[in-house]
């Protein structure tokens, strides 16, 4: 469906290790791509860096889609589970409310919650 595979997180040295992308690197790196290929016999390079970069502009192209989806539907579900968390806490804090107003109401009732007695 998003033409993704699910691979383990990486710990945070590795992250840590990675290039970090840098404001406009991709028209950058096109350009460098285009660049090498057209003159890769007068830069002497290897034909493997030209084939890493080819394959690594080919990765991101594919991959941004999914990741724009993903963090759209992450967002989306992280509001809603904020959302229920709010309103459990709603619930609660009323349940607390009724509770404090029942004890403070009834003369009998015991003045805290933790001065429940079995007899």
């Amino acid at each position: 469906m998003l033409n993704v595979e699910y691979l383990p997180p990486l710990d945070p040295g590795e992250i840590k290790a990675l290039y970090k992308a840098l404001p406009g690197y991709q028209a950058v790196t096109d350009d460098t791509a285009r660049l090498a290929e057209k003159y890769s016999q007068t830069l002497n390079l290897d034909s493997g860096v030209l084939a890493d970069l080819n394959q690594g502009l080919a990765d991101v192209h594919r991959l941004e889609p999914a990741e724009r989806v993903l963090e759209k539907l992450y967002l989306s579900v992280y509001h809603q589970r904020l959302q229920a968390t709010s309103r459990c806490m709603g619930g609660m804090y009323d349940t607390a409310r009724c509770i404090r107003d029942f004890v403070g109401s009834h003369p009998r009732s015991p003045r805290r919650a933790n001065s429940f007695s079995t007899s």
